[in-house]
């Protein structure tokens, strides 16, 4: 963008903000209550993230480190900004509601039901990791060194551990079995079909 007006030491601020207000608008023409919105907007967003982080940060888990506090905090703070979105997509500036096209509402959940079962994987894992390490905690105890309720307790669990290892690795040998089956199957009926 070209200016007409010559460049002189006291007119430089002139000419760097009049093509600033001819493009954006003046800013000293706004308004006050787009501050305050704005700083509102801000001040609602640092409330969830702090009632999130404390939410987290008061609820340990045991073996939790804080890698996994913060994934949570994440997981956390995402769903909220989706929530956000979609309380801003339904409501006008006045208050008012306004419909969200059909296309943008099934987006939004879509979003939503993906954030959920990422939510609800991170679980599982978590779930899962916290099980091996009481598993593993479990197995390295040796019985013999123990004396009463104590070995019997750890005989006993380690006993169960390695029947569930067994069960779950019957479980997959014949999962493993059935799909080669399936694929067996499935390959007579393309020769079949390639036969016909």
């Amino acid at each position: 963008m070209t200016n007409s007006t010559p460049t002189t030491p006291t007119n430089i601020p002139a000419v760097v903000v009049s093509p600033f207000i001819d493009e954006c608008g003046n800013p000293m023409d706004q308004d006050v209550s787009s501050l305050k919105a704005h700083f509102s907007s801000i001040s609602a967003k640092c409330s969830y993230f702090s009632a999130n982080y404390a939410k987290v940060l008061g609820d340990p888990k045991s073996g939790e480190n804080d890698d996994d506090k913060w994934q949570k905090l994440w997981v956390e703070a995402c769903v909220g900004a989706v929530q956000e979105r979609a309380q801003m997509e339904t409501t006008s500036p006045h208050g008012q509601q306004r419909g969200i096209s059909g296309e943008r509402s099934l987006e939004m959940m879509r979003i939503q039901q993906d954030i959920d079962r990422k939510r609800i994987e991170i679980s599982k894992m978590t779930a899962y990791a916290e099980k091996i390490t009481s598993m593993a905690s479990i197995m390295t105890v040796d019985p013999e060194t123990l004396s009463g309720p104590r070995k019997y307790f750890f005989e006993t669990m380690q006993k169960r551990i390695a029947a569930e290892m067994m069960d779950e690795e019957m479980k997959q040998k014949e999962q493993e079995k059935q799909k080669q089956t399936e694929e067996d199957e499935r390959e007579e009926e393309e020769e079949e079909k390639q036969h016909q």
